[in-house]
């Protein structure tokens, strides 16, 4: 795709599933006795074979991100809403929207995260706390040793 296309996306669903699974294990993950994959192999070779984003779901939770060969990996979002409304206690009822800005060659130009809560059945509000854009500022230096700030506008900035 990256020979016909100037930008290519690869989108994923993969990894273990719930509250514990904030962190990229970089090793193959399960759920319920289902090999989910290893997210972290998978995004990097999607990366080498020519992919300019990786986003990914599954876990519920939201992941650190990753700038990987000047392109970015999102693991996880976490969650947005659904039918039924979250638990808004916990990290399952928190999520993030990204908005990414790459040039006509796939480079990250921009990103900007907010964090979200969905406690109310299809109804999605902003977490003025932060708490999902703390959390994957947290686990991005944890998980990659990547050092996330964020500019006076609200962009984040790898360091």
């Amino acid at each position: 795709a990256a020979n016909k296309y100037p930008v290519v996306i690869v989108f994923f669903h993969g990894g273990a599933e719930g509250e514990l699974q904030t962190h990229v294990t970089k090793k193959n993950e399960y759920y319920i006795g289902e090999n989910r994959g290893n997210v972290y192999s998978f995004a990097h070779t999607a990366i080498d074979a020519g992919a300019d984003l990786v986003l990914g779901s599954g876990p519920h939770v939201v992941r650190g991100i990753e700038k990987y060969n000047d392109r970015l990996i999102v693991y996880s979002a976490g969650n947005f809403l659904t039918s039924k409304g979250l638990r808004g206690t916990c990290l399952l009822g928190k999520g993030a929207i990204f908005n990414i800005v790459v040039d006509k060659n796939g480079l990250l130009k921009n990103l900007s995260i907010i964090s979200t809560s969905g406690k109310i059945k299809n109804v999605v509000s902003e977490d003025l706390t932060n708490s999902a854009l703390k959390k994957i500022i947290k686990l991005t230096e944890q998980d990659f040793g990547q050092i996330l700030t964020t500019d006076h506008k609200g962009n984040i900035v790898f360091n």
